[in-house]
């Protein structure tokens, strides 16, 4: 739902951001390990963030229907992280 949005509107931000992190290296099964720690480092920073802040500026109901829970990705990537060795 919103990332179809912010995939339309911003289209071509959007194909920018996607080059910039390595989505064909991703897709093909090519990433380095290089290109992984930036990508990581990349999602755990904006995650970090803005994460909380765009989960309090939804309607309540909207949350329940995209199952906001379910989307917190911050521990996740920080685990990433911690495993691969990367700082926080």
């Amino acid at each position: 739902m919103l990332s179809n949005i912010l995939k339309k509107e911003p289209a071509s931000l959007h194909r920018e951001l996607e080059q910039e992190l390595f989505s064909a290296d991703i897709i093909s099964g090519s990433l380095s390990a290089d290109k992984y720690a930036i990508v990581l480092r990349v999602n755990y920073y904006v995650h970090h963030l803005l994460e909380n802040q765009i989960f309090q500026l939804l309607d309540p109901e909207d949350a329940a229907i995209i199952h906001i829970n379910k989307r917190n990705k911050l521990l996740a990537l920080a685990a990433g992280m911690t495993a691969f060795g990367l700082s926080l």
